[in-house]
């Protein structure tokens, strides 16, 4: 099989296990948030309000931009005013092709990293790379999610990559890129302008003057204004907006755990434990095992500073939040894939084959919500709960609601959890207070539910959640 072949099966293995599904899976928990934003933002575009552009301290410009232009594509087509977010029928068509037009966007922004892989190392890591990529069960949730990360995280390392190819080439066409697209991972999410002090000391220690650097900067500032029309109405205000989300956001995220102490330090090798493939595990045990030989070349050690500082860096803060690990993923299985491109050609297609026999089982366990992912080898699902590190993002809060709605519509439900997840599917009452009129009562695992019980309604009546366990509870109220 010829490399072009063996890249476009990557790449459909990558759109499948993305597309299949889409819509009718989940809502991630601020995912409608995020529609709302980018209506907002569509209409402050068409009025020239731009100063109303700015929607969300993240501030999420990337995401907004996609979903205003798909937004006013299928307005273009439909004209039904009951089509809007409200309506449980077509939020799950909307939100399905929301989330298609990040995918093909994330497939886009993943041929840049493959391209440049290929050129500083070589195709067949590149192959490997984007094969791995494509088949990480984690990775392949947060993508399907109508949210910032997985925008931030690949463009993040398409930056990286493009001044990594720049330090062999030093050419001013690849710096430029590289600026370009950290400015995009930056509008995606404010947390990607950590990498900037990482990049200009690279730069700087590579030319030794400050002229390629300022050029850097120039160029961020520069895309930074023209993407985000926030800027042409009073760029000095979003920057000072941008100061304090920088200051103020990390400590003030509700959803995230409060942790101190060596907890901190061990909450993202723990979260990997649980979120990577067993292969990519062991895989990556071996690669280190080699790292004289790995990282015997400056493209690699650079790799490996990229991964330490993001992990240095994202491991500081008291708060932790579960999703933000997919920044180590990519840099990570580079780095496995440069280690096993040394390996011969058999040992690579066993890997290779066991990796597709292992994501066959991630779809009967957990399809079509990938981000529900644990880990076997700790014990999956019920581990995660009793370790007390589960997450309930809004995985399996749409199929409670798909249920209750053959109930009829004249249910009374009450969602004391994550109404947010299950509202814009669900089509009968909805209930933020438990009352004498409540007929059920949806209730998830989460960081500090280890147990599900309900007092008022003790009737357990449907569960929901992977093959393994469950992590939705339906509860009937008896009249």
């Amino acid at each position: 099989m010829t490399k072009y072949k063996l890249f476009i099966l990557v790449f459909t293995v990558f759109l499948l296990t993305r597309l299949v599904g889409l819509g009718y899976d989940m809502s991630n928990s601020d995912a409608a948030r995020w529609h709302r934003r980018s209506e907002n933002f569509l209409t402050a575009l068409k009025h020239q309000n731009f100063a109303k552009t700015y929607q969300h301290y993240q501030p999420g410009v990337t995401l907004m931009w996609l979903n205003a232009i798909t937004k006013q594509s299928v307005a273009l087509v439909q004209t039904d005013p009951q089509k809007t977010l409200e309506n449980a029928d077509w939020f799950p068509i909307i939100d399905g092709i929301s989330k298609a037009v990040i995918i093909f966007v994330l497939a886009g922004l993943l041929a840049v990293q493959v391209y440049v892989i290929a050129k500083i190392y070589t195709v067949k890591v590149a192959l490997l790379y984007g094969f791995f990529l494509a088949v990480e069960p984690y990775m392949i949730g947060i993508d399907r999610w109508f949210h910032l990360t997985a925008l931030e995280t690949y463009t993040a390392f398409c930056a990286f990559l493009l001044l990594l190819y720049w330090s062999e080439k030093r050419t001013k066409k690849l710096l430029v890129l590289s600026a370009v697209f950290l400015a995009l991972s930056i509008l995606s999410k404010l947390t990607s302008f950590i990498l900037l002090p990482l990049f200009l000391v690279i730069i700087f220690d590579l030319e030794k003057k400050f002229k390629p650097a300022a050029l850097y900067i120039g160029v961020i500032l520069l895309t930074l204004f023209l993407v985000f029309p926030a800027f042409w109405a009073d760029g000095l205000q979003v920057l000072q907006k941008f100061f304090l989300a920088v200051t103020n956001a990390v400590g003030n995220d509700i959803r995230a755990q409060e942790l101190s102490g060596p907890l901190r330090i061990l909450f993202y090798p723990v979260l990997l434990a649980f979120k990577l493939s067993p292969l990519t595990l062991v895989a990556g045990f071996l690669a280190f095992t080699k790292y004289k030989e790995l990282f015997a070349s400056s493209k690699t050690k650079l790799l490996l500073i990229y991964l330490v500082f993001y992990f240095i860096v994202m491991s500081i803060p008291d708060k932790k939040i579960d999703r933000y690990a997919l920044v180590f993923i990519a840099p990570l299985l580079l780095l496995i894939s440069v280690y096993l491109a040394t390996l011969q050609q058999k040992v690579v297609t066993v890997i290779a084959a066991l990796s597709l026999l292992f994501l066959v089982y991630v779809i009967y366990v957990f399809h079509p919500i990938y981000s529900a992912y644990y880990s076997p080898i700790f014990g999956g699902t019920r581990e995660a709960i009793n370790l007390g590190v589960y997450d309930n993002s809004g995985e399996y809060f749409a199929q409670a609601a798909f249920y209750l709605n053959s109930k009829g519509r004249n249910n009374y439900t009450f969602i004391p959890d994550n109404i947010e997840s299950f509202s814009y599917y669900y089509k009968g009452f909805l209930q933020r207070e438990f009352d004498s009129k409540t007929t059920y009562i949806v209730r998830s695992h989460d960081i500090d539910r280890k147990e599900v019980i309900e007092p008022n309604c003790p009737t357990l009546d449907k569960t929901f959640g992977t093959k393994e366990a469950a992590v939705i509870y339906v509860f009937t109220c008896q009249k």
